[in-house]
């Protein structure tokens, strides 16, 4: 299973939004608290076995820690781009950064969703 650069941001979001402080899923993971620091600001990758630790301790799939937000998600936030990229012909400097879709994704999962539905209800126009 491939894992992205933002596994540990994802790992954070869901800790805190379950409310688990992060020296409790360390001890329930087997890990130093500092060493999950590092892994939830991506500073260190996660292995195959502390991935499966993780997502039990988060009460997730692997794949949502691993992979995060779906294909149709960054297919919507592409033609989202690509329709301000066309609207705003010759402003390089203002033009989507789309190789950092996945980080704007892991960091604003609500505003990528919101932008890709709205995305989605204007080319149903």
């Amino acid at each position: 299973m491939a894992r992205s650069a933002l596994t540990g941001t994802r790992v954070r979001e869901r800790r805190q939004r379950i409310g688990l402080k992060q020296a409790d899923l360390a001890r329930a993971v087997g890990v130093s608290p500092a060493y999950l620091n590092l892994i939830e600001h991506n500073r260190r990758r996660v292995g195959a076995d502390l991935l499966a630790s993780l997502a039990e301790a988060l009460g997730v799939g692997e794949a949502a820690l691993a992979e995060g937000a779906d294909s149709a998600l960054f297919e919507g936030l592409r033609e989202a781009a690509a329709g301000a990229a066309g609207a705003e012909a010759g402003a390089a400097e203002s033009a989507p950064e789309t190789d950092r879709i996945e980080e704007f994704v892991g960091r604003f999962p609500g505003w990528a969703a919101l932008l890709a539905e709205r995305q989605a209800r204007i080319g149903a126009l």
